[in-house]
């Protein structure tokens, strides 16, 4: 005779439904169910996939610890953010001006510019007066007894002091400029040239090349660009703003604490016709790709500050005790990067990033989420953008092939991308607080 078990004081217990949801918050494990997914191992930037790799099944480990971590971060008031980010964007171009002064011409440029300016005024009188009759820079040279290099760099002292000339527009000038950007639904204005021709058709006396015209809309603060899919009026509501200011704020606090940034998110790169597809064939025998990748095309990466970059390959759509397992190993992988130094994880709101998994590993690690509709702030999607832009598949109805394709593109990341991809949302972030100031 079997006898029935009593499980009143079980966890497991449905009498005791949020008993078991407390304890499962407050302990240091994370629980998931055991499962097998078709996926690459955690790589970094720096490992090749080799045969291993193309076969490997993971499964969902159980009962690992995480170190608790946990400390409350006071947000900065939003004039303080403005203030920290500008001292970043400011630091940072002084150091790219340092660089950039400090990095020296090669030798036959030095050589260039020294034999051009040794040139006196009637030699170069001379040189402007051969190239308007049509005469080679070759020919030039041999009749005046100089160098084809000097020839070539005094037109190009003409062309650069003709382009920095200061050029007048009127008032009224001005005002029809802006008068006609301000139209939304000016469908004559759809690109620069056309709107150089209705700006001289209007001010016939006016003599511009398309170079001035558009150094003209740039003093204007004139720019062409595609609307937003959202009307501007979405993010006006109530609700909007606030949810900015508090990321805004939440992530200066951390910034001003010493943490590092870590983006994590997940993209498709299963769909063939977003990329290019190039092949050796015959001429007028190209064959036509009719189906799309089903294996291993979904990416899931983390970025970082200091060059920190983990990616993996899965299968099928996102799940989250995929994104899960990600995180969980992501954690052990920042702790033995960063070391002593704290980390904290910024990723959007999608719904597989706040289930009840997710939440277990959220109680002793710091994350923080985006804005809707912000991928901008979200320093990882420019990573991704690059990737799908290098991405060309040869032969996608072979896995492997299309496998080593994205390995190769990885391994091209280095160290100042990473650091240039994650500084990339100071600019955003600045701009933001000046829109709702």
């Amino acid at each position: 005779m079997i006898q029935k078990s009593d499980d009143s004081d079980s966890d497991y217990s449905p009498k005791k439904p949020f008993l078991y949801k407390q304890k499962a918050l407050k302990s240091n494990k994370i629980e998931n169910r055991e499962t097998f997914y078709e996926c690459q191992p955690l790589l970094t930037k720096h490992q090749v996939c080799d045969s291993t790799c193309l076969t490997f099944k993971k499964q969902i480990y159980q009962n690992q610890h995480i170190r608790n971590r946990i400390k409350k971060i006071e947000p900065l008031p939003l004039y303080n953010c403005q203030i920290y980010l500008q001292n970043i964007l400011n630091s940072r171009a002084h150091k790219k001006l340092v660089q950039k002064k400090q990095k020296k011409p090669s030798n036959w440029k030095k050589n260039v510019i020294l034999r051009c300016q040794n040139l006196n005024q009637t030699q170069r009188m001379q040189i402007e007066q051969l190239q308007a009759q049509g005469y080679r820079n070759c020919i030039i040279a041999a009749l005046l007894g100089v160098s084809p290099q000097q020839v070539r760099r005094n037109q190009f002292n003409i062309n650069l002091n003709q382009s920095r000339e200061q050029i007048q527009l009127t008032n009224i000038e001005k005002t029809w400029l802006k008068f006609q950007a301000q139209q939304q639904s000016n469908s004559v204005l759809f690109n620069a040239f056309s709107f150089r021709n209705a700006f001289l058709n209007k001010f016939p006396d006016q003599t511009l090349s398309i170079q001035q015209f558009r150094k003209i809309l740039h003093q204007q603060q004139i720019r062409y660009r595609t609307p937003s899919l959202k009307p501007l009026t979405f993010f006006q509501k109530e609700g909007k703003n606030e949810e900015t200011v508090q990321f805004i704020s939440t992530l200066c606090g951390y910034l001003n604490e010493n943490y590092s940034i870590i983006f994590i998110d997940e993209c498709s790169l299963g769909n063939i016709s977003k990329y290019t597809h190039k092949q050796w064939h015959v001429l007028g025998s190209f064959k036509q790709t009719t189906h799309r990748i089903s294996t291993f095309k979904y990416l899931i990466s983390a970025l970082g500050t200091k060059g920190f970059l983990y990616f993996q390959l899965f299968e099928g759509t996102g799940k989250a005790y995929i994104f899960q397992d990600f995180v969980t190993s992501i954690v052990y992988k920042a702790q033995e990067f960063y070391k002593s130094q704290k980390f904290v994880f910024v990723m959007d709101n999608c719904s597989i990033h706040k289930s009840s998994q997710m939440k277990k590993i959220f109680v002793q690690t710091h994350c923080i989420f985006t804005p809707a509709y912000r991928p901008e702030f979200n320093a990882i999607e420019h990573m991704f953008g690059w990737i799908s832009r290098r991405l060309v598949i040869s032969q996608p109805n072979i896995t492997t092939q299309y496998i080593y394709q994205i390995h190769r593109i990885m391994n091209d990341i280095d160290d100042k991308m990473i650091d240039e991809w994650c500084c990339s949302i100071f600019k955003p972030l600045l701009r933001e607080i000046k829109f709702i100031e």
